[in-house]
């Protein structure tokens, strides 16, 4: 592999291995990504050979197994799909599209495994479904199974959370688990709630260094000048035409890799110098939470981090849905509220006969019960106004 994608993450080890810490210690990053523009219409071309699989493309036999062993898990765990607010933000988590959405496609797209430097490791051909589990499941696999059985392996992925949470409830890569670490990518990882970006964003967790996660949307643009001919090629020449243009994108890469890592290394030193220069502005201001009017320190904004990394522990993901909850109902008892106000400040600007009357009176008191329910359901105190508590979660949400 270091001959056809990437001689600096899969040649041969440095020499001052031992001198890194265990999470740079000679760690491999990867990024994942699923691209559906690269389709591929049944009826283009009639193929009379067998699909034949380039060396880049994992073969459909290695999905196929992937998909069958994720099957007999879930058939005998029965694990239990817990809600996910991130699977419910992004399409590749919570993939409802079906065959009607590939409509007149055999091949409907591709998912992609690049190292930090760019370099294509493997691809996955995807034949007529969406970006379902199976496919980073066989890369993974396809990659653990490449390199030396104790390297440690990073993969930024747009949901990598949500993977990471998949393989833990069923059991997936067990016996690799401790060497694998999962990540958001910089540019998606906002999305994100916060407790979610505690755990994976990678520029606020170790291990990553300045790795974005975001090469293979950069080989998608590459690749791009082959969606439109290759939809209406045959199914061997538009896997063969992807491999030559990402062979030849790994050999360019191989040779540009100094001129890259020179520009990378001079881009990380500056940053450093920055962040240090910002730093140094913000010790020579005052701290407004001194008692004794000292300045800014290292070990207060240390302090900070660690009280921002404990939030997750008291902000779970149900308590979140909870008080979102609570904040609309706040908002409908307010609404029913402005609405009493008006009609008992000017009731003949809304009503214009008793069926009016009626009608209004009945779904204000109905609205009134449903209200009540929801709050009793939520455990809240019978109040007619938030309290203190209640009002910093409205600020909080405003």
């Amino acid at each position: 592999m270091a001959c056809r994608s990437c001689p600096a993450c899969f040649g041969p080890a440095p020499e001052n291995l031992r001198d890194y810490t265990h999470l740079k210690e000679n760690k491999l990053i990867v990024c994942l990504d699923g691209n559906f523009q690269h389709r591929h219409h049944s009826k283009a071309s009639r193929d009379y050979e067998r699909i034949h699989t380039p060396s880049l493309f994992i073969s459909q036999s290695e999905v196929d197994a992937m998909t069958a062993k994720i099957r007999d898990i879930e058939l005998r765990k029965k694990p239990q799909n817990k809600k996910d607010r991130c699977t419910e933000a992004h399409k590749a988590a919570d993939d409802k599209r079906n065959e009607s959405s590939w409509k007149g496609c055999d091949d409907t797209g591709l998912m992609g495994c690049c190292c930090r430097h760019d370099a294509a490791i493997y691809v996955a051909n995807i034949n007529k479904s969406g970006e379902q589990r199976c496919f980073p499941m066989a890369l993974l696999n396809k990659i653990i199974n490449n390199v030396e059985s104790d390297r440690h392996v990073g993969i930024l992925y747009d949901i990598g959370c949500s993977l990471d949470k998949f393989m833990t409830l069923r059991g997936l890569l067990d016996d690799k688990r401790s060497q694998l670490q999962f990540g958001t990518s910089a540019f998606h990882a906002y999305v994100h709630s916060w407790t979610c970006q505690l755990d994976y964003n990678p520029r606020l967790n170790e291990g990553w260094g300045l790795s974005d996660g975001e090469g293979l949307e950069r080989m998608w643009s590459y690749l791009s000048p082959l969606v439109s001919p290759l939809r209406y090629a045959t199914r061997n020449h538009r896997l063969a035409a992807i491999s030559h243009r990402l062979k030849y994108h790994n050999n360019r890469g191989i040779k540009q890799l100094p001129i890259w890592l020179k520009k990378k290394f001079i881009a990380a030193v500056r940053r450093r110098v920055e962040t240090k220069a910002v730093l140094l502005e913000l010790l020579d201001k005052p701290n407004p939470f001194s008692t004794t009017g000292a300045n800014y320190t290292k070990r207060f904004f240390k302090a900070q981090w660690q009280e921002q990394c404990k939030f997750k522990e008291t902000h779970t993901e149900e308590e979140e849905d909870h008080r979102a909850k609570l904040l609309a109902l706040y908002k409908q008892e307010a609404a029913l509220e402005a609405m009493r106000s008006r009609l008992r400040s000017n009731p003949s600007a809304y009503l214009n006969d008793e069926q009016d009357v009626h009608e209004l009176l009945d779904e204000l008191e109905e609205t009134a019960e449903n209200l009540k329910k929801a709050a009793e359901e939520l455990g809240r105190p019978k109040q007619p106004a938030p309290d203190e508590a209640d009002g910093k979660m409205f600020l909080h949400h405003a």
